[in-house]
C-alpha cells in the first residue's frame, strides 16, 4: 500500500529525484573516465592534450556543479524556517 504525504506537507520526493540524476551524472563521469584509461591502452595519448581537458572539465564537474543543488538545499532551510516544523 502507497503512503502518501497529507496535504500540506513538504513532498520529498523532489530531494529524491535530485539525489537519482545526480547519482546517474556522477556513474556517467567515472564510466568516461573509465573509457579514456581504457583507450589510453590501445590509443597513445603521450603527446595529446585534449584528454587532460576533458578529464579536468568532468572533475571540475563532479567536484563543483553537482554540488550546488546540496547547498542549496542546505540554505533552504534558513529561507524558509517553516519546513523545519514538518
Amino acid at each position: 500500500m502507497w503512503h502518501r504525504n497529507p496535504p500540506g506537507r513538504f513532498d520529498s520526493g523532489k530531494s529524491h529525484l535530485l539525489g537519482t540524476s545526480q547519482t546517474l551524472t556522477s556513474c556517467q563521469i567515472v564510466g568516461i573516465k573509465f573509457l579514456l584509461w581504457f583507450l589510453s591502452f590501445i590509443l597513445n595519448f603521450e603527446h595529446a592534450t585534449w584528454d587532460d581537458k576533458v578529464v579536468n572539465g568532468l572533475d571540475f564537474i563532479q567536484n563543483y556543479v553537482l554540488q550546488v543543488p546540496l547547498l542549496l538545499m542546505t540554505l533552504m532551510r534558513y529561507v524558509t524556517p517553516t519546513l523545519d516544523n514538518m
